[in-house]
């Protein structure tokens, strides 16, 4: 059916636009003024994907503090009063962000056409969750939509923060080991090689080291186009593999396994565990469906597993702790402040003091990674230097001594 942008002034002069589904331009005209409405402009936009490309909003995603925005937004005005197909055309004028408009746009189109706010987001997947979309549609059916979607911001908040915070410590040690493994390589792959040729005319045998080093000069620097293009070749392949779910889970379980890093993964995975399922459970959505859902806002695919494992045996009767425990992948604590809000009822509460607890320890063991990871780096790359530096002048010295 074709869609008309519109826009008009009701009785008090208050400017409003919006998109209107309906048979022909007249019947659009004839369905705003029953709303009391006095149409100052009026245009055949067609299907939405028309309508997208008229407007230049191009089909950009969205970012997480977009969804956040957006989330904290949308509760403000249901809370106000505002109906979700005003909200969504007030939200879409003040949008900034080609993305954002191009979302909003599309959820007004598919409201006005009828569909609940859960269904036409539900259209979304690569912008809406299915944590998120459970949570809709719950506070919809309940009639607690204002409350979900603050309860939902808040989650999505810290969320994010914790995940910011995690980014933004690693990447200083990262951009260093980068920068240290470029300036090696360079080394040995174009400055080495240029030795080469000095020494050749020593006559004399070359110490080991030197010998060593020249060789891996000369063979990176006469196979570095290959060696590059193997590398970035070897980095798509992992990435598409890692796309997959049985690659993201061997992925997540290294990662779980290493000596340093893994605690942290593991701290950081049982925080999105516990924040996820007491929001789905504190929203009113049934234990078994958020056990459902719960595993993919974990974040890692071990734990997802582990989760999704449990259903059958949840819905059997069994303590969710039990299963939990038999994966070994949860700590003591975890597992103890879970088994108590069973026991007590009061899982919800549980769960979120213990998603704090980790959120805290996350914290804590990034700091303390950090500490570690900054001197060792600087240590090692120290050595790299040095001992380059030391087999290159080895040859100098030696030829010294047969002056002395």
């Amino acid at each position: 059916m074709p869609q008309f942008a519109y826009t008009a002034s009701n009785t008090s002069g208050q400017r409003s636009t919006g998109i209107l589904v309906a048979d022909d331009r007249k019947a659009a005209v004839e369905m705003l003024l029953q709303r009391d409405l006095l149409v100052t402009a009026i245009r055949d936009v067609g299907g939405s994907a028309g309508l997208l490309a008229r407007l230049g909003l191009g089909t950009g995603r969205v970012s997480e503090e977009g969804v956040i925005t957006f989330t904290r937004q949308l509760a403000s005005m249901v809370a106000a009063g505002v109906p979700i197909q005003m909200a969504l055309s007030i939200l879409r004028e003040e949008a900034g962000d080609a993305g954002m408009q191009t979302l909003l746009t599309e959820l007004a189109v598919y409201v006005n056409r009828g569909e609940s706010l859960t269904e036409a987001m539900a259209r979304r997947r690569d912008t809406f969750s299915r944590q998120y979309l459970a949570m809709v549609a719950a506070g919809e059916s309940s009639g607690r939509l204002e409350s979900i979607l603050q309860r939902l911001a808040q989650t999505l908040e810290r969320a994010h923060e914790l995940k910011r915070k995690v980014q933004s410590s690693l990447m200083y040690p990262g951009m260093v080991i980068s920068f240290a493994v470029l300036v090696v390589g360079g080394i040995l792959t174009f400055g080495i090689p240029r030795f080469a040729e000095i020494y050749s005319g020593f006559g004399r045998a070359l110490p080991f080291a030197t010998q060593v080093l020249l060789s891996i000069g000369n063979f990176l620097g006469a196979c570095w186009p290959g060696l590059l293009g193997g590398f970035l070749l070897a980095l798509v392949a992992l990435k598409q593999y890692t796309a997959t779910e049985r690659g993201r889970w061997q992925r997540d379980a290294i990662l779980l396994r290493l000596p340093a890093l893994g605690p942290l993964m593991q701290q950081l995975a049982i925080a999105n565990f516990a924040r996820t399922l007491a929001t789905l459970y504190g929203a009113g959505v049934p234990v078994l469906e958020s056990l459902g859902l719960v595993g993919e806002g974990s974040n890692n695919a071990v734990i997802e597993r582990v989760v999704k494992d449990c259903v059958a045996e949840v819905g059997a009767g069994t303590p969710l702790v039990v299963p939990l425990r038999r994966s070994g992948w949860f700590t003591p604590i975890s597992l103890g402040m879970m088994t108590a809000g069973e026991h007590t009822g009061k899982l919800e509460d549980m769960l979120t003091a213990l998603a704090s607890h980790y959120e805290t320890q996350v914290e804590i063991t990034l700091r303390g990674l950090i500490s570690l990871l900054e001197p060792a780096i600087m240590i090692g790359v120290g050595i790299c230097i040095g001992a380059i530096v030391v087999a290159m002048i080895l040859p100098i010295f030696q030829l010294a001594n047969l002056f002395m």
